[in-house]
């Protein structure tokens, strides 16, 4: 089978491939634009298929945009799959492991992405992963090493594996392949049923290292360069012979775009004075960034009072994240004179007259300075000095997540990093003098970040021989389940239905959880021996002594139901402080929480008290009534 396909140095395959690529969302095309257009040119078919209809900025409008033209490719929209129980439970293991995954030594530094892990489990689960299973070593492995065994056992969702089969593709290919709560695993599981290839298309840098696990291993995953393929290996348990490093297909127009316009007329179109250079500020995202406007009005500040002349006068263009851009509307910064925010107004990316602005935004700076964006990578295509400060107020954009790594440090780091204002003033005036050095940390980080195959070479070119040599390669023989699969599955089937369950807890805290369920016992049994007399009393018609005498025995009830609720509530009390002791959490909100906890506590107790005592009271009324009119009646 390997002589049907072309010799990786050729240009042109003997036979059109037929693929389909599973995206989560239309907003992924533009990572894969380049790659689209090339297999188009070679003359493969590929359908690609949208899990979800989310159209934020446009996304769809743009994907179609990107691939008009194209005769062989097809956008299309997948239908919303209903999961069995079962299916239900693989997901519920698939984001416990997603979880798990952030307990590697290295995410000790990251609490900000750990926490977001943990909000996509169940309150419950979540708490007890945190306080009994992450901190055990043996614990964790054995619980990942259950959900694995419940994902390999279990058959994939039979629509998906019906579309699978149905249309039988030469390669099935996901993106982004690792991202929470993804179904996308489902697919890769199908195909390996049917004994279709598969490929995983990772997007971006980061992606390997702020996201979810790799649910289920392809025959390929497409990842831009060494540093990402240790990722793989190191945080998804990827063998090195499934690995393809390819460079970064988005990048790929940054090396053919030219400026659309003269630096004087870009410069007098976003507002800066043409006759002195300027550097260009490059934001990040919000989750990232939240407070980076800030930062900008310390950071000009800084610059401003320099007393080089050349840097106190230098022109500032910040340039916002496309879908960050509320809070420089905000921001008061351009009173420092010959400084522009632009443009102000939310982008999408693939947007041509976006394109081309940020391109020439990037191509007439004097040099970029960032946080933490890929845009720092953009700068350094076109050959641009990338400065950036790490600063305490920035660890939480930097240093608490592992990607920052790729861009300041490693063999070829791009950042030229400064730890105060007047070190990152001098980092500018040799920037603004073309110091050679600068220059040349942005190319040898091309090089090896961008495109590791040579600079010449096109990353979509590389995925597109790699997808023609993965169609080419022998199949894989088709997926079985395990011997014991149903066995398996039967274990997991109490655990999992408890954890699904409790998804529908998943807007009340746990103590709201524990504290009602210890609660009602006390209540259901006054409940009970109310009814019980109640019932009695209505039969007999007792005289007036049997009715004070109820009660009585109703007030007793109710002080011994609001005593059990207030020394349950104290002891819930302490469960709950105690759970709240571990570090991270108790640095960041251990007193405040606490607090709070009580207060609700108390809130919780008295409502529930309440309501005991107004039913007791509404009995008590009703029972005397009843006795009443049994005697008059008499």
């Amino acid at each position: 089978m390997n002589d049907t396909f072309h010799d990786p140095d050729r240009t042109a395959p003997r036979r059109p491939l037929r693929m389909v690529w599973v995206m989560q969302h239309a907003g992924f095309v533009r990572y894969f634009e380049s790659v689209l257009r090339e297999l188009a040119a070679r003359g493969h078919r590929v359908d690609v298929a949208f899990e979800t209809a989310r159209d934020k900025l446009f996304e769809r409008a743009a994907a179609d945009a990107a691939v008009r033209g194209l005769e062989n490719i097809r956008l299309m929209d997948l239908p919303a799959w209903s999961f069995t129980p079962a299916e239900a439970i693989v997901q519920a293991c698939r984001q416990m492991r997603d979880s798990l995954r952030y307990h590697h030594a290295e995410y000790r530094r990251a609490p900000l992405l750990r926490n977001r892990a943990d909000r996509f489990l169940p309150p419950v689960a979540g708490r007890v992963v945190a306080t009994c299973i992450r901190p055990v070593p043996v614990a964790r492995r054995a619980l990942e090493r259950a959900c694995e065994a419940v994902e390999r056992s279990t058959p994939p969702a039979s629509g998906i594996q019906q579309l699978v089969s149905d249309c039988r593709p030469d390669v099935l290919l996901v993106s982004p392949a690792v991202n929470f709560e993804s179904t996308q695993p489902e697919y890769l599981k199908a195909a390996a049923r049917a004994g279709i290839r598969t490929a995983a298309a990772i997007p971006s840098w980061d992606n390997l290292t702020t996201k979810g696990r790799l649910g289920w291993l392809p025959d390929r995953v497409f990842v831009w360069n060494d540093a990402m393929r240790g990722e793989a290996q190191r945080y998804h348990d990827v063998p090195p012979d499934r690995i393809a490093v390819t460079g970064a297909p988005v990048f790929d127009p940054w090396f053919d775009w030219t400026p659309s316009c003269s630096r004087e007329q870009f410069c007098r179109r976003v507002g800066l004075l043409p006759e002195h250079p300027f550097v260009l500020y490059l934001g990040s995202s919000a989750f990232l960034a939240p407070r980076e406007a800030d930062f900008a009005d310390e950071w000009i500040r800084a610059i401003r009072t320099s007393d080089d002349p050349g840097i106190a006068g230098l022109g500032i263009l910040v340039r916002p994240h496309p879908i960050n851009v509320q809070p420089w509307n905000s921001a008061d910064i351009e009173n420092y004179g010959n400084v522009a925010v632009w443009p102000r107004r939310l982008q999408h990316p693939s947007e041509p007259e976006v394109r081309r602005d940020f391109f020439d935004s990037l191509f007439y700076c004097a040099a970029a300075v960032g946080v933490n964006t890929s845009a720092q990578i953009e700068a350094a295509i076109l050959g641009k000095p990338v400065l950036a400060l790490e600063m305490p107020a920035l660890e939480r954009s930097q240093r608490q997540v592992l990607h920052f790594d790729h861009l300041a440090a490693g063999p070829s780091p791009l950042l030229s990093v400064a730890r105060s204002f007047p070190e990152h003033v001098t980092q500018l005036r040799r920037a603004l003098d073309g110091d050679p050095a600068l220059a040349g940390r942005s190319r040898r980080f091309i090089d090896s970040f961008v495109r590791p195959r040579g600079t010449d070479v096109s990353a979509a070119a590389c995925v597109a021989d790699e997808l023609e040599r993965l169609a080419g390669s022998p199949a894989r023989p088709a997926y079985q389940l395990p011997r014991f699969a149903a066995v398996t599955r039967a274990t997991a089937l109490v655990p999992g239905v408890m954890v699904v369950w409790l998804y529908g807890t998943a807007g009340k805290p746990f103590w709201v959880v524990m504290l009602r369920a210890v609660l009602r016992i006390p209540l259901a049994a006054a409940m009970l021996v109310s009814a019980a007399a109640d019932g009695l009393m209505t039969t007999l018609a007792l005289p007036r002594t049997a009715t004070r005498s109820m009660r009585r025995t109703g007030l007793r009830l109710a002080h011994e139901a609001r005593a059990s609720l207030v020394k349950g509530g104290k002891r819930g009390a302490r469960v709950i402080r105690a759970l709240n002791a571990e570090g991270g959490r108790l640095y960041e909100r251990g007193q405040k929480r606490g607090r709070r906890v009580v207060r609700s506590v108390r809130r919780e107790s008295a409502g529930i008290i309440r309501q005991t005592l107004h039913r007791q009271r509404k009995r008590v009324s009703q029972l005397r009534h009843r006795v009443r009119r049994a005697l008059t009646g008499a």
